[in-house]
């Protein structure tokens, strides 16, 4: 979601936009007003003079780092000028993981602001700002869950208000840690899944080191084989009945010279073989 659309979903009745960030912080363009909704750009130090009633939406940009974001106690002060209606759109600068929604609950419920949506932004749209929230100074809760929905807008005695604080706090509480949570049960499936993808590979590099062993073995069979096949055909090459039957056809192919060369091939066989029959094994 970018962070103009989360704005147009809670601009019903809202003529004017108090755009109240530090100096530096540009977030009009990212805004998209039509024509219809006014837009004011105030420093903080014109809050007192500011109305910020219904029909004001005020936007800030918070964060950890200042002087450019602004911090948790100028937005409890600027909550506490709001009247009944008045919103606020908090872009905030915290990674989700460590957005610290426990220092936000006290400032939302002592101004009797409630939490009407908070949802991740788009990286690509606004860098460096990874959520945002719209809350509202009520007079009772508006719409989140069917049994937290409280009717009637008259606006609430002492002991009401106690009551609508507490509500409140764990109104805004349950908003803003289920936001939190579900970041973290969304890191968790994609660690899971990575998880999986890795056991998965490991399963597959097992597999092929098992058939890379398989091979090399097969490979050194049939090497020893090949060496067999190699000495049994340079035994078969040198013996004897071999060479005689290769004189044999040299002879027959050539009927002039092979006849010829036939009976001085065989005397040098028969005299090698009969040699070899004398000789001594050398020690």
């Amino acid at each position: 979601m970018r962070l103009h659309e989360l704005l147009h979903r809670h601009l019903d009745g809202v003529h004017t936009v108090v755009d109240m960030s530090h100096e530096g912080v540009e977030l009009q363009r990212y805004l998209n007003l039509s024509e219809e909704v006014a837009y004011d750009y105030q420093p903080v130090e014109n809050l007192e003079k500011l109305n910020l009633g219904s029909g004001v939406v005020v936007v800030t940009l918070l964060g950890p780092n200042q002087p450019v974001h602004a911090d948790v106690t100028e937005l409890a002060r600027v909550l506490q000028r709001f009247e009944p209606g008045a919103r606020a759109l908090l872009a905030l600068a915290w990674p989700t993981r460590e957005l610290p929604y426990h220092r936000l609950l006290s400032p939302f419920v002592d101004a009797g602001c409630q939490v009407l949506d908070v949802a991740p932004l788009d990286p690509t749209s606004l860098q460096g700002i990874p959520s945002a929230l719209v809350i509202e100074r009520v007079r009772s809760l508006q719409p989140l869950r069917g049994y937290l929905v409280s009717d009637g807008s008259q606006i609430p005695t002492e002991q009401q208000f106690d009551e609508l604080r507490t509500m409140l706090r764990i109104v805004d509480e349950f908003a803003l840690s289920d936001f939190a949570a579900r970041h973290v049960r969304n890191r968790l499936l994609d660690l899971e899944h990575a998880e999986s993808a890795r056991a998965e590979l490991a399963r597959q590099v097992a597999e092929m080191a098992q058939r890379a062993e398989k091979l090399s073995k097969q490979v050194t069979s049939r090497e020893q084989q090949l060496y067999d096949c190699e000495r049994q055909l340079e035994a078969l090459e040198s013996s004897i009945s071999f060479q005689a039957g290769n004189a044999l056809v040299r002879a027959a192919c050539h009927p002039g010279r092979g006849i010829l060369e036939f009976p001085r091939t065989m005397y040098g066989l028969w005299r090698r073989r009969y040699q070899s029959q004398f000789e001594r094994p050398s020690t």
